[in-house]
This record gives C-alpha cells, sequence and structure tokens, in this order.
C-alpha cells in the first residue's frame, strides 16, 4: 500500500546552496546539479519516490516486453 513519504532540503548560507536528496541547487549560478551514481532512492515528481531496484525492473519490461 501506500507509504506517508516525507521531503526535506537543507542549506547553506555561506555557499547559497540548498540541498535535495539526489541533487543540489547553486542559486548563484542557477545550476541544478546531480550527485554521482545512482541513488538508491530517486525522487521522480514534487511527492513521488522510486527505488532504483524498481527503475530496473521497468527498463526489463521495456527491454523484453517489446
Amino acid at each position: 500500500g501506500a507509504l506517508p513519504v516525507y521531503t526535506t532540503s537543507l542549506s547553506c548560507r555561506k555557499c547559497h546552496r540548498r540541498y535535495y536528496n539526489n541533487y543540489y541547487i547553486d542559486h548563484t549560478a542557477s545550476l541544478r546539479v546531480y550527485y554521482a551514481g545512482v541513488p538508491e532512492v530517486l525522487q521522480v515528481a514534487t511527492h513521488f519516490f522510486i527505488e532504483s531496484a524498481l527503475l530496473k525492473v521497468f527498463a526489463n519490461g521495456m527491454v523484453f516486453g517489446w
């Protein structure tokens, strides 16, 4: 079933960055920078998260479903 999920972000007043679970935003350069590698959980919409294992299931379904 559905599980409640809470999102948060942290900000640094010194470097003017706001950190999220899979990226950070540098407000001085107006850039969104994603972390290296594939994290265990990805934010795919404002309040929706998907585990990387489920993404592999979707990818396999697309490869072998056609």
